[in-house]
C-alpha cells in the first residue's frame, strides 16, 4: 500500500539533494561575469558563496552526527541552526542583488525560491530534532 504523498515524511537525503542543487545554482551565478563583474566578486559575490557552500555543510555535518551523547546532540542542534542562519543571510543577499539591479527579479525569485527548498526542511528537521534529542540535551 502506498502512502500519500502529503502524509510522506522528508527525508536527509532529499534536503541534502536540494543543497546540492542550489550549490551548484549559486556556483554558476556567481561565476557568471556579466552578472557578476570581477569588480564585485570579493565584495557581495564571496558573501553569497560562504553563505551557500557554509549552509550545504553544516547540513551534511550535523546529517552526519549520530547522537549517542548530550554533547552530540547540542553539535548537531547548532550545526543546524547555523546552517538556517546561513540560508537566511543567503536569502537577503539574494534581495540585494535584486535591489542592486544586479540581477532580475525573476532570477531573485527563483535563486531564493531554491534556498527556501533547503530552508524550510531545514526548520522542519531542526524542530523535529529537538523532539527526538531532548532527553540528552537536558542531562
Amino acid at each position: 500500500m502506498s502512502v500519500r504523498k502529503g502524509d510522506r515524511e522528508k527525508d536527509d537525503l532529499e534536503l541534502i539533494n536540494h543543497s546540492r542543487i542550489l550549490v551548484e545554482y549559486t556556483y554558476d551565478r556567481c561565476h557568471d561575469r556579466n552578472i557578476f563583474p570581477k569588480s564585485e566578486r570579493w565584495l557581495l559575490v564571496k558573501n553569497i558563496w560562504d553563505m551557500a557552500i557554509g549552509a550545504r555543510t553544516n547540513i551534511i555535518q550535523a546529517n552526519s552526527i549520530r547522537v549517542e551523547s548530550p554533547e552530540e546532540a547540542q553539535e548537531r542542534l547548532a550545526k543546524e541552526k547555523m546552517a538556517i542562519g546561513q540560508l537566511e543571510t543567503l536569502v537577503t543577499l539574494i534581495d540585494l542583488c535584486d535591489i542592486k539591479d544586479m540581477i532580475t527579479s525573476e532570477r531573485a525569485e527563483y535563486w531564493a525560491g531554491l534556498a527556501t527548498k533547503v530552508l524550510y526542511p531545514l526548520k522542519h528537521l531542526l524542530k523535529t530534532d529537538k523532539q527526538r534529542y531532548g532527553e540528552y540535551r537536558y542531562k
